[in-house]
């Protein structure tokens, strides 16, 4: 995304961008460095979070006076719950997708007290190694990914049609990839386990009812049940994670642990 034209003042240009925002609400919003000011400015303005951070590279470092200014501009539309002062801005250069994971670290220790789903990530701006390394990293850690979207014209962003857009959930295409994958997981590895462990069965322990509902979910799954692609995967991650680290049973610990031990070798 270039720099918007002068000829469309940037407070029009924040004013048609905050009408597409909606009702999305973040307290932390992480931005890697770009080289153009209207795209960070748009997102800090509108998404308007309590706390903002950057992962700069040492070229796109000084454009954030240009990110301030714009902010400026826009000050009576929306006061801004973060003061530029306040931004995090962690030293170093930014520029591969190791070090995109060592600065996102290093704000989610800073920002322990939020929620994941309260923090969003910005992909538009930045280097193209910028962009894959902070949504890999998003979608591992269950942040929201938002960019600013916008019509073009020759190649060239129009200005004023600037709008946020969130990635669309892979899983409602490759949901069902994942859960076939599962389904022979729970075949191939953990089944032929259950059947070696009889002895867990005559336990009567809190566990078996959990290794019960694993076989009967891969039955469903296996022979399908009406559920979206989505929802099997769900339900057969959560039964197989229930048998790799199972729960202690209150009447003979013991025999659960070593259970456990057996199924994890």
């Amino acid at each position: 995304m270039t720099a918007s034209d002068e000829r469309i003042p940037f407070p029009d240009i924040f004013a048609s961008f905050r009408a597409t925002v909606g009702g999305y609400a973040f307290r932390g919003l992480v931005l890697v460095g770009t080289l153009q000011a209207d795209t960070p400015a748009l997102l800090i303005a509108g998404l308007n979070p309590e706390r903002v951070a950057f992962l700069l590279t040492d070229q796109s470092r000084p454009k954030l006076d240009e990110v301030r200014q714009r902010l400026a501009q826009v000050a009576d539309q929306a006061p801004l719950r973060c003061s530029p002062d306040d931004w995090f801005c962690p030293d170093g250069d930014y520029s591969s997708v190791l070090r995109v994971y060592t600065g996102l670290r290093t704000v989610l220790d800073r920002w322990r007290d939020l929620e994941r789903h309260e923090i969003a990530v910005d992909l538009t701006g930045g280097k193209s190694t910028m962009t894959v390394g902070l949504a890999k990293a998003a979608h591992v850690l269950r942040l929201t990914a938002v960019y600013v979207d916008s019509d073009y014209a020759d190649g060239r962003p129009v200005p004023g049609t600037q709008r946020l857009a969130t990635p669309e959930d892979p899983y409602t295409v490759f949901g069902d990839l994942e859960a076939a994958e599962h389904v022979v997981y729970i075949t191939t590895m953990i089944t032929p386990a259950l059947r070696r462990s009889s002895a867990i069965w005559r336990s009567g322990c809190r566990i078996i009812p959990i290794m019960r509902s694993m076989l009967i979910s891969r039955q469903r799954i296996s022979h399908g049940t009406g559920l979206c692609p989505i929802e099997r995967a769900r339900r057969s991650t959560a039964c197989w994670r229930a048998l790799i680290y199972p729960p202690i049973c209150d009447r003979c610990g013991v025999c659960c642990r070593r259970s456990a031990r057996r199924w994890r070798s």
